[in-house]
């Protein structure tokens, strides 16, 4: 398995020496796997070429290379966003939400990468008369939302059988047909038990019960809404990484940025190296062939090769 790592920022420095630390340990214990690092001085079409080389692409917040990693997300028609959500055991302490909730959270939420707006005119600015105007507009057809509710039935099916529907079928139209197909999309499956909530249901929920949760199907930009939510969680914000998949062998994952915050006295909590382990945890355990991240879970390898907490 070949690894083409995407380096961002300055400040995301830290998070690549992590990723390429996990990955020098885990090869050190012949793993099977191999990886490249994009250099900075790389041209575009280098790295949209070095892309499809490679078995995953993995992309660092602030990519140099962002315009390359978009047109081989696009290329390779990654269609589907997931979200894997479960709070690490280190950092429960740490979560806004009872231990007893947070020991229990474990869901996959999905979502529609393009976000239902797949060309340049179902959204924009221009100059009216006396003023600008924007608008926006989310288009679906009934083949993109069979496709992904198929997607999502599956990976319920594989994990606790509970599937939730969100969407906000009480102010779009395009949702309500959303809510339609999903239901009917049910049918072929009568081993999942499907749930409908509208977004401000499930954000409620996230909040007072997250461990309720198990795979999550939600339309427009609500995946990414939800899943900002839900890594709140860890009570470190950014720390969950998003794969983008299709229906073919590509993979892209990109690893969130941790957001830093005030800690009580002698305790050091290393981010980076948590973000880091969740998004090789989430590429080993599942690699591009299923791409179907259905049990997010840290290998123990993983968190033998480098502590994320120290007293």
């Amino acid at each position: 398995m070949h690894i083409l790592i995407i380096p961002g920022a300055n400040r995301a420095a830290p998070l690549v020496r992590h990723v390429i630390a996990l990955l020098d340990d885990l090869k050190s214990r012949n793993g099977a796997l191999d990886y490249t690092c994009v250099d900075a001085g790389t041209p575009d079409d280098g790295a949209y070429s070095a892309c499809f080389e490679s078995d995953i692409v993995l992309a660092t917040p602030g990519a140099r290379h962002a315009t390359a990693v978009a047109a081989f997300a696009k290329v390779a028609g990654l269609h589907t966003e997931l979200h894997a959500i479960s709070i690490p055991a280190e950092l429960k302490r740490f979560s806004p939400v009872s231990t007893r909730h947070a020991r229990a959270t474990d869901c996959l939420i999905l979502g529609d990468a393009s976000r239902g707006t797949k060309n340049t005119h179902t959204s924009g600015v221009v100059a009216g008369e006396r003023e600008l105007v924007g608008w926006y507009t989310q288009r679906y057809t009934e083949s993109d939302i069979r496709r992904l509710a198929h997607r999502a039935f599956r990976l319920a099916g594989a994990r606790s059988r509970r599937l939730t529907s969100v969407d906000r079928s009480d102010r779009l139209d395009v949702m309500g047909m959303w809510r339609d197909i999903v239901s009917e999309t049910a049918l072929q499956y009568p081993d999942v038990q499907l749930e409908h909530l509208l977004v401000e249901q499930a954000i409620e929920r996230f909040i007072v019960e997250p461990d309720g949760f198990d795979t999550v199907l939600a339309g427009g930009d609500l995946a990414p809404l939800l899943a900002a939510h839900a890594s709140a969680l860890t009570g470190f914000p950014g720390l969950l990484t998003r794969a983008r998949v299709g229906d073919g062998p590509a993979v892209l994952y990109e690893i969130g940025l941790p957001v830093h915050m005030d800690l009580p006295a002698g305790l050091e909590v290393d981010l980076e190296a948590r973000a880091a382990a969740n998004a090789v945890s989430l590429l080993l355990r599942h690699p591009p062939q299923d791409a179907m991240p259905d049990r997010p879970a840290y290998p123990p390898q993983i968190l033998d090769a480098i502590p994320s907490l120290r007293h």
